[in-house]
């Protein structure tokens, strides 16, 4: 039993904040694994135009590309330590893949969330500005 268990703590709540940024990640970035592969294995008479179908392609390359770099803000914050900058950052990727990612997928099924997307894209280029700001200053 470690000192976390014997205060009565779970190893899951005492985990450090840069490790659960991985842990999310790496639960998205699977996800993204998923869209790509179900993308790849469309029949080729697929029943959705050829612009859709680039539009999933564009969005699932972005889901993975900012999974990955939840990822590296957490190995980052492990490393160096708590940037309250940074956290942003990979929170703004998290809610950005949220409504970017999420949203075209959801138009492509037909379900109307369209209007969602700028809002995911304007919080990508937020996170990106947030994680360059944070890296030089404290």
């Amino acid at each position: 039993m470690d000192d976390a268990e014997s205060k009565g703590q779970s190893r899951w709540v005492s985990a450090p904040p840069g490790r659960w940024w991985i842990a999310i990640g790496a639960g998205l970035a699977s996800a993204g694994v998923m869209v790509k592969a179900r993308l790849a294995h469309l029949p080729g008479g697929s029943e959705l135009p050829d612009a859709r179908l680039a539009a999933l392609a564009a969005a699932s390359d972005m889901h993975l590309y900012h999974a990955l770099a939840i990822i590296a803000v957490g190995l980052a914050l492990a490393a160096c330590g708590t940037r309250r900058l940074w956290h942003g950052a990979a929170g703004a990727f998290l809610i950005g893949i949220l409504l970017f990612c999420v949203g075209i997928y959801a138009d492509a099924a037909a379900m109307g969330l369209g209007f969602i997307n700028p809002m995911g894209g304007i919080l990508f280029m937020g996170g990106w500005i947030a994680l360059a700001v944070g890296a030089i200053w404290r």
